[in-house]
């Protein structure tokens, strides 16, 4: 009975004693450059490099930000009514290590004037409060980990910047922890059948 205690003990310390922090990132864009271009700096902490990085200005509505066009390198999705616009710029394929950063720019960024019937224009850009109502910047690591920030809702000739973590204070346990973990059950298992 005391060994199927102990190693119960060492199956739950394998599931929650041995996980991993949330890594974190920095993003700065630059209002110099109507948010056109930024910098987002792997500050994890634990290592974990980031692998892919979304500038998205997310659910399209009337007098809310779009890309149009250029994607700075990267790749373009959530595409509007015309294939020229679009809500989401993605780099992927990348190995940004802890200290590093990334640096973009060359977006063109525009502003939907009337989302149905589809009418965009670049003239027009400070609509304060609005424009980046929905606009994030979400960040994948290389341990599994993936998180985003919101924007704020400022003007775009403003410099804007958010921390990217885990809100959710969850863990992800690591590969020797579920071993562990998996290994104490398995124990458990065996100690039952011979008692039987």
């Amino acid at each position: 009975m005391r060994l199927e205690i102990t190693l119960a003990a060492a199956a739950l310390c394998g599931i929650m004693g041995v996980a991993q922090a949330a890594p974190v990132a920095s993003v700065s864009l630059q209002g110099s450059n109507y948010l056109q271009s930024g910098t987002v700096t792997n500050v994890s902490g634990d290592g974990a490099t980031i692998s892919a990085i979304s500038y998205s200005y997310g659910t399209p509505g009337d007098f809310v930000a779009t890309f149009d066009t250029y994607t700075g390198g990267g790749t373009a999705s959530d595409f509007l009514a015309s294939s020229r616009f679009f809500q989401t710029v993605t780099w992927s394929g990348l190995s940004i290590a802890e200290g590093a950063s990334f640096d973009f720019s060359g977006l063109d960024i525009d502003l939907i004037q009337t989302l149905n019937p589809l009418d965009v224009t670049g003239g027009i850009i400070d609509f304060v409060g609005t424009s980046l109502r929905n606009a994030y910047v979400s960040v994948t690591w290389s341990n599994g980990w993936a998180a985003s920030c919101g924007l704020n809702e400022t003007s775009w000739t403003v410099d804007n910047g958010c921390r990217v973590t885990d809100q959710g204070g969850g863990t992800v346990p690591e590969p020797g922890s579920l071993a562990l973990a998996g290994l104490g059950l398995l124990a458990l298992g065996a100690l039952r059948r011979r008692k039987i």
